[in-house]
This record gives C-alpha cells, structure tokens and sequence, in this order.
C-alpha cells in the first residue's frame, strides 16, 4: 500500500514570470527572480555557473516564464516553463539479492510508484563475500559490478517513472541504503578489508554525490546520498530502519530484523540500540531454492494445511497456479508440514514409509525421492502452454532455510547475551526485507 511520509528539507519549486526590462526600471531577471523566491537578506548570494547557464536558456531573450529550484534558500536549478507539478525524490534499497525503488513526491511526501528487480550482481555471487572474492580476483571485478548495480537503478527509475506518468528529469533526490559491502560496490570503493578480519570498511557514516556524475539519471541539479553506514557488515538498511521505527525512542525491549542475504539485527530499549549482522544467506528470498523466486506476480507467497488435510496456498497477483516459491511461501509450507508430521524435528521430509497415521493421504500422495533418495514435496501440477509443470520444495530446500534461520537466530542470542537479557523480555519484534514484507 502507498503512503507517505512528512517532507522535511525537500527542495520546493517556485515560477518565475520576469518583467519586461526597460531603461527606466532596468530590472536584471537573475536579480529579480531571487527576489521573488528567497527571503531579502539571501537574495544576494551567488549563482553556481551551472545555474547561472540555466536561468540564461530558462529565460533567454523573449522572457518566457521559468520555475526555480530553491533548496536550503539558495537557487539550486532553473527550468523553463511551469514544472511545480514535478518535484520527485527516489529512495531505493540496494538490497544483496533484491533491489526496490520507491518514487516519492517531494512536496507531499506521498509514493507515486515503485519498481523492484533482483541485483543483477547475484550472477557473480549470491553472497557478499563471494562478490568481495570477484573483485579480488578479476582485475575489472569491480568496475563490472558498479556498473551492473547503476544500470539496474536506472531500469527501475525508469519503470517507476512510466508507472507514475512522468520522467527521470524530474527526479531531484537520490537516497540509498544498502549494507556496507553494496556501498562500496556502488561507488567502487575497494570492498577487499571487508572480506577480511576485521571486516573495517574503507568509508563510514552518510556519503553525499551528484547523481548525473555517476550515472544515475536524474535531474541535472539533482543531489543523492547514501545513508550512514555503522560498521563493515552492518549497513545503510539497519540506519534506515531505525530511523524509521524511531528504534531510539522505544522503552521496552524491540527486536528490528532485516529478514536478507546479510541479516541485520538491532535490539532496542530505552534508547540504547546494539546490533549485529549475520550470513543467512539468500534463501530468505527465493535464492538457492530450486524453484525458488522473488516475492513477485506468480510466487507462492502463503500456504496452509486446512482441516481435511487438503493443501491450500496463495499466488501474488491472485493467479491460479504458481511460477515458483518466495520466501514467506517456503517457511510457511516448511512449518505447515512439521506441524503435519510430514517433516521431523531436524527437518527431514519423511519417506511415505515412515509418516505417523495423522498424516492425509493428500498429503502423503504428494510426497516422493529422487534417484539419491533425497525427498520432495509437490505442491501443484498442471498443463499449460509451454507444457506440463510440477512445483515442488526439496529437502535441499529445507536445509536451506533451515541455515538461514539458525543464522538469523544466532544473531537474535548473541544479542540478548550482551544486553543481558532472555528472549521473553523482548516486547515487540519488527520485521523488514522483501521477506519480512511478505510475513503474515
């Protein structure tokens, strides 16, 4: 659902429709257009000459109406004819599996449209370290992924822009998060001291940057930053998620989990915040899960074993059967199926042979082993155009999971150790990711 958030120190926009100068009141359009938009005492600092430029093709010699860019009371941009209406920022997670954008009116704070695609980095490792080993060890390792992560950007810039109705040169903000090692593959930062003990980045806290300079498509008087980052493995996503939870300002204990291929962890109380990050692996969105997808039209994104002991799932988008299994989908089925008998408490998927009575014959039907023995669940089959189609979760799927849990679970002790204090005391839990996102 689309909300919006209360703008603060966002640029503004201001039409300017200058007088027809004369001998008589020789009136200067730059003059006059900072003293139509900016407060008296300010209207006499200098312009920036790209600015400068602007105002002169803006306004040129017919004295056509131009809008200002004002911004921390200064004129940032000019541009010809009435653009008010147009004022947009970009917030975007650079997520290690998943990239999301969101595109944001900066006067009302309202999200017009948002846009998300995995990182098409995961083709050279699905994992931080194994990309901090790809720069390592191919000599233009580095250059490739900035440059992957950039076009992907400017792909979901793009496709919010046309959902919205409107262009990329009326995106005046950039704002990134993202975990320390996508920050220095963003902007070709050396990740190598990241990959190693102990893990110390090359850059810390908030990096401001123009947008055009890098590649990012944008207004040409467009600014960016990429959020504060804390540590070498805990990033720009953990800053923005207790910026937005106000995790400062909570007085009983909260848990924040960012629920991705680096697990973050942050325990708040009484505004003391600790936190720590944790390898769970990609399989939290769909990765190294043999049908495993993104949490997107076509993902089996719930299920549930009704009372007959019939399955019964649900698809994004409302469609009738499923491409593949996100995240949410695979730990429901998982925790469905253990409460059914089917999987044991390790979390092997039972042959047929050794399933209590409890368990339906639907369900027992739909279990089966490959030729190594390793079991399966099906989950739907049907024909369609390009032919027949089985969904199934595999063993190697639940082990997956499994690993991804015990990582995120680790992370969650090793927390309450140092706070001294039990799991029971914790009062509320937040959950963030494209996985939390899909959590029921």
């Amino acid at each position: 659902e689309r909300g919006s958030v209360e703008p603060d120190g966002a640029p503004r926009k201001v039409l300017f429709r200058p007088v027809e100068p004369t001998l008589k009141n020789l009136l200067i359009p730059s003059a006059e257009a900072l003293r139509s938009a900016l407060p008296s005492h300010l209207a006499g600092r200098p312009l920036s000459l790209d600015v400068a430029r602007a105002f002169s093709a803006a306004v040129g010699h017919d004295m056509r109406e131009a809008t200002l860019l004002i911004e921390n009371d200064r004129l940032a941009g000019v541009e010809s004819g009435d653009t008010r209406e147009q004022i947009l920022g970009a917030a975007v997670d650079i997520g290690t599996t998943t990239l999301a954008l969101y595109l944001c009116d900066l006067s009302s704070g309202r999200v017009l449209a948002s846009a998300g695609k995995a990182n098409s980095q995961s083709a050279y490792g699905d994992d931080v370290m194994s990309r901090i080993s790809y720069c390592f060890e191919k000599a233009d390792g580095l250059e490739q992924l900035r440059s992957l992560i950039l076009r992907d950007l400017n792909e979901l810039a793009h496709l919010a822009c046309s959902r919205a109705g409107t262009s990329q040169r009326f995106i005046y903000r950039w704002t990134l998060a993202g975990n320390t090692t996508m920050q220095h593959l963003f902007f070709g930062f050396d990740p190598l001291l990241l990959g190693r003990a102990p893990y110390l980045p090359l850059v810390n806290g908030a990096v401001e940057f123009s947008p055009g300079s890098i590649g990012l498509e944008a207004s040409p008087f467009a600014s960016g930053m990429f959020l504060p980052t804390v540590a070498g493995h805990v990033g720009a996503d953990t800053v923005a998620v207790a910026l937005a939870a106000r995790l400062d300002e909570c007085a009983g204990l909260t848990l924040a989990v960012d629920l991705g291929t680096n697990g973050e962890i942050v325990l708040a109380g009484r505004g003391r915040l600790i936190c720590c990050s944790t390898a769970a692996g990609p399989a939290f969105e769909g990765a190294r899960i043999q049908m495993g997808m993104r949490a997107e039209t076509g993902a089996l994104d719930a299920f549930r074993i009704n009372l007959a002991g019939e399955p019964e799932f649900h698809v994004i988008g409302e469609r009738p059967h499923a491409r593949g299994i996100c995240g949410s989908g695979l730990l429901d089925i998982i925790s469905e199926l253990r409460r059914a008998g089917v999987i044991d408490p390790t979390g092997r998927i039972l042959p047929r042979g050794e399933l209590p009575g409890s368990v339906s014959r639907s369900l027992a039907g739909r279990l089966g082993e490959d030729e190594a023995g390793r079991g399966w669940f099906l989950l739907d089959e049907y024909e369609d155009a390009a032919g027949h189609f089985s969904l199934r979760m595999t063993q190697k799927d639940v082990r997956e999971m499994q690993l991804a849990a015990g990582a995120i679970s680790s992370g969650i002790q090793m927390l309450l150790n140092v706070a001294g204090r039990q799991a029971r005391d914790v009062e509320r839990v937040l959950l963030t990711g494209a996985f939390g996102n899909y959590m029921q």
